[in-house]
């Protein structure tokens, strides 16, 4: 009977530490899967970065172009105006448009670089999360590994140590008995030889 109690705790304990290697791996893949996800959506805030300044170089190219045809009308006023093209006025007027067009071109640039610095600093960020998010499960898992295991060895100490117990107690009790038995037997037997 104590044999098959120690094996049913045994067969228990066992059970649990299966129950906490299967919790402890499922920690470390959900922490894995998490930070996965968080480095994805840092390679997209890179990648929006990264177009910031594509569509700034695009949307410069178009303030350019916008500036050259500004130009030849420019040009073409004065020259249909009979003024001469190259006159301080005319001058004046294409060195003002160029001064605002570059005026104008430096602000895409600069909006384009702070859009793309925003960028990365939540991909930094996003990436140290799932550094963390890597390293919490991983200790999570270790401690759960680790609990499982003590866990085990309590919980086996523990129905050894009852086992013991039990075994000990059915001994003497069994060993009373056989005493008893034993004493009564004797008296018995005593009690006829003086007859």
């Amino acid at each position: 009977m104590c044999t098959a109690a120690l094996a049913l705790a045994g067969i228990g304990a066992a059970a649990n530490l299966y129950q906490g290697v299967a919790q402890s791996k499922a920690e470390k893949a959900y922490g894995n899967a998490q930070a996965s996800a968080l480095e994805q959506n840092a390679d997209i805030a890179e990648a929006q970065g990264h177009d910031a300044i594509q569509r700034a170089g695009l949307e410069e190219l178009r303030l350019r172009r916008g500036l050259a045809q500004q130009m030849g009308n420019i040009n073409a006023q004065a020259g249909a105006s009979g003024i001469d093209t190259n006159s301080g006025s005319v001058q004046d007027v294409r060195n003002a448009t160029i001064s605002e067009g570059e005026q104008d071109a430096a602000a895409i640039r600069f909006n384009a670089a702070r859009e793309r610095w925003g960028y990365n600093a939540q991909a930094a960020n996003l990436r140290t999360q799932a550094n963390m998010t890597r390293a919490i499960s991983k200790a999570n898992a270790r401690n759960i590994l680790t609990g499982s295991v003590l866990g085990f060895g309590v919980d086996t100490a523990t129905a050894i140590y009852e086992g013991n117990q039990r075994t000990s107690a059915l001994t003497k009790q069994t060993d009373s008995d056989w005493v008893d038995t034993f004493g009564i037997e004797n008296k018995r037997r005593n009690g006829r030889k003086g007859t």
